[in-house]
């Protein structure tokens, strides 16, 4: 075990893989990490973060701040980002206070659930929110963890996934999943990497089965 921890220590002193924070510092601001969601997903269906909302590292008396977590509706989906309600509210708020600084950070990435909300909600609450909006519940079963992923789940056992979640910020786990990634692709040849909703379609909806054809009927 003392082994594992000074490696794993090792690992993070000279920087092994990506920072999954959900925030990174920048200058005298704070913006999203695209590769916040990264560790909940398999490679070739890795989600980026793509908010670009800025926050003082600093957060003085008149600031107000608010926080939406969610996935791709809150990003607007299926319309432009500029579309999203977190857009709309800090247009709202700055108009209704104009003595207030009003930051609206949308903290939205495609195709997560609670269990990855869950997860940047401790990271938000050290940012001195003033407001936490939580917009979710699309991909409870199809999500990291859910009932009916497509990724790898070790169990439906709360316990396990959150050993899993875990294990996955661990850099011992990115050193051997890259490993792994980079022995899969030298024995297996190159394929075009699907996107996340033809694999579902692909592998997960059955075009023959009984709630299929009654949809058709």
């Amino acid at each position: 075990m003392s082994f594992v921890v000074l490696f794993e220590a090792g690992l993070w002193l000279v920087g092994v893989g990506p920072d999954d924070t959900l925030f990174v510092a920048s200058d005298s601001s704070y913006r999203i990490n695209p590769q916040a969601a990264r560790r909940f997903f398999p490679r070739q269906y890795v989600r980026l973060a793509p908010g670009q909302d800025r926050f003082a590292r600093d957060k003085d008396a008149r600031t107000f701040r608010v926080f939406a977590l969610g996935a791709s509706t809150l990003l607007g989906f299926p319309n432009p980002a500029y579309t999203s309600f977190p857009n709309f509210l800090q247009q709202m708020l700055a108009d209704a206070y104009p003595a207030r600084e009003i930051e609206v950070v949308n903290c939205g990435v495609t195709a997560i659930n609670s269990f990855v909300v869950r997860e940047f909600v401790e990271e938000v609450v050290e940012h001195e929110p003033d407001l936490v909006l939580i917009y979710a519940g699309h991909n409870e079963f199809v999500g990291p963890y859910g009932a009916a992923t497509p990724f790898v789940r070790l169990s439906g056992n709360w316990y396990f996934i959150q050993l899993q979640m875990f294990l996955q910020r661990t850099k011992t786990y990115y050193l051997l999943d890259s490993l792994l990634h980079y022995v899969v692709a030298v024995l297996r040849p190159a394929a075009p990497a699907e996107s996340f909703g033809v694999h579902l379609v692909q592998r997960e909806i059955y075009l023959e089965d009984e709630a299929h054809r009654q949809t058709e009927a």
